[in-house]
């Protein structure tokens, strides 16, 4: 069974790529699935996420506010550091377990810090989905319209540049078309790795 870290930069299209696979019939985790169900209500990390970011990130029912923690993180390197600190060991954990029951030809991990957390000895092939900076700055504007350029930017300028990322890729994924461009590259993908 071949291990895929699939990366690449905010709002490249991983989660996209990812649902593609997954209609192959490849089984995928997400990291950020990952995050969000240890750190639900009675789950393992909420308590310690909230004694580091602060009260204020809990919404009235208990649950994080997401939204406003991912502010946070961008705004915040230390508090950022502190919570992959904290969180990166048991995502870690869970995707190397998750691997290990996995029966398929091959599986994927989407992974948006694979890199930068220095994972990409557990894969057997790192698959970077990219895009031109400017239509990342473009799909954030998107998916969170009240985002100025600003704010995007400062976000883009916390993660790996594309150049470096590429770096470490064995695949790449160039998703700067259509949906029906982006799920051929899936299909061509698929197909090697199944036969490989």
């Amino acid at each position: 069974m071949i291990k895929i870290g699939m990366t690449g930069g905010i709002a490249c299209g991983k989660s996209q790529a990812a649902r593609y696979f997954e209609e192959r019939g490849a089984p995928v985790i997400d990291a950020d699935e990952v995050v969000r169900e240890l750190t639900v209500p009675g789950g393992p990390f909420l308590e310690a996420v909230v004694e580091r970011a602060g009260a204020e990130v809990l919404e009235s029912d208990g649950s994080l506010n997401r939204t406003l923690l991912r502010t946070r993180l961008f705004l915040d390197s230390a508090l950022r550091r502190d919570l992959e600190v904290l969180l990166h060991p048991p995502v870690r954990t869970a995707i190397r377990n998750w691997f290990t029951r996995q029966k398929k030809p091959y599986a994927i991990a989407t992974i948006p810090l694979l890199i930068e957390a220095g994972w990409q000895d557990d894969m057997d092939r790192i698959l970077v989905v990219n895009c031109p900076e400017d239509l990342q700055r473009q799909r954030l504007r998107e998916r969170f319209p009240k985002m100025d350029n600003k704010q995007a930017d400062a976000i883009l300028a916390t993660q790996l540049s594309a150049d470096e990322r590429l770096r470490h890729a064995d695949d790449v994924i160039e998703n700067a078309g259509s949906m029906d461009a982006l799920a051929e590259a899936v299909d061509e993908l698929h197909q090697k790795y199944m036969a490989a």
